[in-house]
């Protein structure tokens, strides 16, 4: 007895089974229903049999004949997945299949050999797309016989046609490497443009789970989506921020007492050079200077980053936690108008004179992971462990809570660092001094090793200072693998001490 199987799927939803046997037979055949299938239809010898919704089986049990056909159908249909834990993004599910963008394919041999090559593969064409929030998504299937390989870009047999918005600020980074997802929908004001997606199989450059974009979205910050700063004025106490909440250009930009809004976040994009464009995360817009003026107490403003030299900035480091913010157009520095300390007073530059409206300090906003430019791993806590003296590691971000930290101000520019799962704080094993002494995480005592400072090194990277040594957070050796020491260590320019925040 044999039973032949027609079909092409998962391209298509009929599955044709033939039953071959020189007398009649009696067993039962079993079919399985997928999970995504809502309504299967089942035939045996051109009867109708029941089927259930998936996930399910179906017995079939009866005496075979020569000759007998079962036709199941699968019928599929499209849908799409939120992904919660993925800033909302979606993907977009076709019956068994699940779909990624068509992106034009450049291979690039860069070794190995003409029997074993070894192939980078760069994007010719645009990926940077998310799916418009009412997104129009359209199946077709080319019908014909199946190609012989049906998973590459050029013969996938189906297709799915979304409307989407590109959001130009998602980018590589500079090592062309694709920076993480940010909060869905993202704002864009692109023009809404018809996309391809074709089976997820079928694709090597992958964009799967999806953003969504639309005009009133959250905005994206250029970068990566790096963790956002509230930027403290020393003299008053109060936080940069924007009159109003206003979300246009040439908004005036004021010190206000925080109150947690989102305009009191801004974000650091490094510019490659030293110098930064400094984000408003609530209205997307960089810190500038009115009419690119020169002048002393020219005002503070917003405005749509249009390359102009007064929409970058360089901290100078005040060597004591704080910072002075130079302004590459003018030379001048940050300030309030008046050295003010009221509400809504007028940010303004102003040639350093020392005075303490001069001076800045970026406080960390909410929870962060801290990654490692060396090994791309994030700071967490082994085993998850919430006991005092637990060693802190570095591990790839799988999303648990002791990947999470706050940064919270203490005196004197320096901060504790705790672990948002223990409640415990970042410190240094037996406050030793040593180099490659042990990170652990410990109970806040008051003592000096539960101290860190963020020292900038004009990239968008940070070393991290220790009070009590003066060493800063590194890895054991180097080490690029999961569950490796992280410990404090003189500081030797090495990527390893490098780390940057990040959402």
């Amino acid at each position: 007895m044999t039973i032949t199987e027609d079909t092409t799927y998962p391209f298509a939803e009929q599955v044709t089974f033939t039953v071959r046997t020189p007398k009649p037979l009696a067993f039962p055949l079993y079919l399985r229903i997928p999970a995504w299938c809502a309504a299967p239809r089942l035939t045996v010898a051109g009867a109708a049999v029941a089927a259930t919704a998936g996930p399910s089986f179906v017995k079939v049990a009866r005496t075979w004949t020569n000759g007998d056909v079962v036709t199941l159908t699968l019928p599929q249909r499209t849908t799409t997945r939120t992904w919660a834990a993925n800033h909302d993004s979606v993907s977009v599910d076709h019956g068994p299949l699940t779909y990624s963008l068509k992106i034009g394919e450049n291979y690039q041999q860069i070794g190995g050999t003409a029997q074993f090559p070894e192939y980078a593969v760069h994007a010719t064409t645009p990926w940077n797309y998310g799916l418009a929030t009412d997104a129009a998504l359209t199946f077709s299937a080319a019908g014909g016989a199946l190609p012989a390989n049906p998973f590459t870009p050029d013969t996938a047999p189906v297709k799915i046609t979304a409307s989407a918005r590109k959001i130009a600020e998602w980018t590589a980074d500079d090592q062309n490497v694709v920076t993480p997802l940010q909060a869905s929908p993202a704002r864009s004001d692109a023009a809404v443009e018809t996309v391809t997606l074709i089976p997820m199989g079928a694709a090597r450059l992958r964009v799967t789970s999806f953003p969504t974009a639309d005009p009133n979205g959250h905005p994206w910050s250029p970068g990566g989506g790096g963790a956002g700063f509230r930027v403290v004025n020393r003299n008053s106490g109060k936080v940069l921020g924007v009159d109003q909440m206003s979300t246009a250009d040439s908004a005036r930009v004021v010190q206000f007492a925080d109150n947690g809004t989102d305009d009191h976040v801004w974000h650091l994009v490094a510019n490659g050079d030293g110098w930064y464009r400094i984000r408003n995360h609530h209205s997307g817009k960089v810190l500038g200077v009115d009419q690119m003026s020169t002048a002393d107490s020219a005002r503070m403003v917003q405005f749509t980053d249009n390359g102009t030299a007064d929409h970058l900035w360089q901290p100078v480091d005040n060597g004591d936690g704080w910072w002075r913010l130079k302004n590459r157009n003018s030379g001048k520095v940050l300030g309030v108008a008046g050295m003010s300390t009221a509400d809504s007073a007028q940010v303004v530059q102003f040639a350093d004179n020392g005075s303490a409206d001069h001076v800045w300090r970026f406080v960390p906003d909410g929870r962060v992971r801290v990654e490692n430019r060396n090994s791309g791993k994030v700071l967490g806590v082994d085993q998850m462990s919430t006991a005092d003296n637990a060693r802190v590691v570095q591990f790839a971000d799988n999303g648990t809570d002791d990947h999470l930290w706050t940064f919270e101000a203490a005196a004197d520019g320096w901060f504790l660092i705790r672990n948002v799962h223990s409640g415990k704080v970042l410190g240094v094993a037996g406050m030793s001094t040593a180099d490659s002494a042990t990170i652990v995480q410990f109970t806040d005592n008051g003592s000096a090793d539960h101290l860190w400072r963020l020292r900038d090194d004009g990239s968008g990277w940070f070393r991290i200072v220790n009070r009590n040594s003066g060493k800063v957070l590194g890895v054991d050796g180097m080490s690029t693998a999961d569950s490796a020491q992280v410990v404090q260590f003189g500081d030797t320019g090495t990527a390893d001490h490098l780390w940057r925040l990040r959402p």
